[in-house]
């Protein structure tokens, strides 16, 4: 999980897979969290997208 504190409108990350692991499918959720009681007030996901290329051999 990531934080975007309030008036912040962009950010950037970079994941990687555990060593020796392979990403298939990911995807991306964003929750808007209500800072008053901690409580989730909406979230929205994006669809499931696949690896861009096959990286499964890397590191073998």
């Amino acid at each position: 999980m990531r934080t975007i504190l309030s008036g912040q409108d962009t950010a950037t990350w970079t994941t990687y897979a555990a060593p020796g692991g392979y990403i298939g499918n990911a995807y991306i959720e964003v929750c808007k969290i209500k800072v008053s009681t901690g409580a989730i007030a909406f979230c929205q996901s994006s669809g499931v997208m696949g690896a861009p290329f096959d990286d499964s051999s890397v590191g073998q």
